[in-house]
């Protein structure tokens, strides 16, 4: 039986009774739970082992402080014995000894429990974990918003970059550095000079106004200064340590807006000599590879004839010059230019739609000129057997076509029979 963790009262002591009769019939047993031996307590798991580490995991997923091991008793002495319990009265039943109460806060965890509390923890991160993912963004998203941030801010920073030097009363640069501490000088002063008045066009008394003191502000320092000390007398010191600072301010921005104009006229020069250095050497990078393409449309073996003078035939020639000049003109038109005049407009548009006919039409003057030659050489070619052939004493000579009738070909060969002997 376990032990308790009261004492049992002593003993009390015997009285001096006549024998007890003969004893009742056994009192049945009683068995509870606290009278079961459970045997020894299981060892505690090894320091460091797998046991060890998953249930302090599971202690700190609850909360639970680690279970400590009971103490053992220390060894009572031979001669102290155990005090036994007060027999029970004779006929009652025997009644178990009360099971030990655990100790407030030292109660034991069933480790089911907590396996079930770290399998609701592990669920509850796992579902904040699938919430936090879908609203993060997805790599390629992020990385795509990442440049198009990059990109605007680079091009702020190069719309900042021309501002300063085209207007620079508007860039961040200007605000920050000019603008507003001269706005912070006029409310600092206006806020420790409020309490001044100054004499009205009425004649009486009114409190100090911004128009006041930028009067004094844009007056010479002379003149500011009796006006100062006839309308604040003791505080025309105030007033005028006000104005010098607004002033300095005042002057500052102007020397930076002329500075910037300078800088902006000087950058303006650099950029108009650059873009003409450029549209220099791209003109003659143009006429470089204009010169080099005519040259090899002329040289070509198939095309490069029909682009060259042919001796002796100035008709010829003088209709290859023209379609050149009509060429040059139309490419020296730009009609979109706002400067040309509707009639210069309406010049120009024709001269780029007879260009176009033009060039339309020379892939298909070429493939008649050329079927048209091999006509010529093929007829001229049976001509000359016709020539070369005597015709026999018995040979019926063909009578011509008349005039107008069969194909060309069959008059052409008509006129040779006739020759032919």
């Amino acid at each position: 039986m376990a032990e308790s963790a009261v004492a049992p009262p002593p003993p009390a002591a015997p009285a001096a009774t006549p024998p007890p009769p003969a004893p009742n019939p056994a009192p049945p047993i009683q068995v509870t739970p606290a009278a079961i031996d459970a045997g020894p307590a299981p060892a505690p798991p090894p320091k460091g082992s797998a046991r060890e580490r998953l249930f302090g995991d599971l202690r700190k997923k609850v909360g639970a402080e680690p279970r400590e091991e009971p103490t053992p008793a220390p060894a009572t002495k031979k001669d102290s014995p155990e005090p036994s319990p007060e027999p029970a009265p004779e006929g009652a039943a025997a009644q178990p000894a009360p099971s030990p109460e655990p100790e407030k806060g030292k109660g034991k965890t069933n480790p089911w429990k907590l396996v079930d509390e770290h399998k609701a923890a592990r669920l509850k991160a796992e579902t904040e974990l699938a919430e936090l993912r879908k609203t993060m963004l997805a790599p390629e998203k992020a990385k795509e918003l990442t440049d198009k941030a990059a990109k605007l801010e680079a091009d702020w920073k190069a719309a900042q970059e021309e501002l300063r030097f085209t207007n620079y009363a508007k860039s961040e640069e200007f605000k920050e550095k000019y603008q507003k501490p001269y706005e912070e000088s006029w409310q600092k002063w206006m806020s420790e000079l409020g309490e001044l008045t100054v004499q009205g066009a009425d004649g009486q008394e009114r409190p100090i106004q911004p128009q006041d003191l930028l009067e004094l502000v844009n007056m010479p320092l002379g003149k500011a200064r009796e006006l100062a000390d006839s309308s604040f007398g003791a505080f025309a010191d105030d007033v005028m340590s006000a104005r010098k600072e607004i002033r300095s301010l005042f002057d500052a921005q102007n020397k930076a807006l002329e500075q910037a104009r300078k800088d902006g006229e000087t950058r303006e020069s650099t950029r108009q000599q650059q873009f003409q250095q450029a549209q220099h050497q791209l003109a003659s990078t143009v006429k470089t590879l204009w010169d080099k393409s005519n040259e090899l449309v002329v040289a070509d073996e198939k095309v490069g004839k029909y682009f060259k003078e042919v001796e002796g035939d100035a008709e010829l020639n003088a209709r290859l010059k023209k379609g050149y000049e009509i060429a040059d003109q139309a490419f020296a038109v730009n009609t979109m230019d706002p400067r040309l005049t509707p009639e210069q407009r309406q010049a120009g548009v024709q001269l780029h739609a007879a260009v176009r006919q033009r060039s339309a039409a020379f892939g298909r003057l070429v493939y008649q000129l050329e079927k048209a030659d091999a006509t010529i050489a093929e007829l001229k070619a049976e001509l000359g057997k016709y020539k070369e052939a005597t015709p026999g004493a018995g040979d019926r000579p063909h009578q011509p076509a008349p005039d107008g009738a069969g194909s060309a070909r069959d008059q052409v060969f008509a006129a040779l029979r006739a020759r032919a002997h």
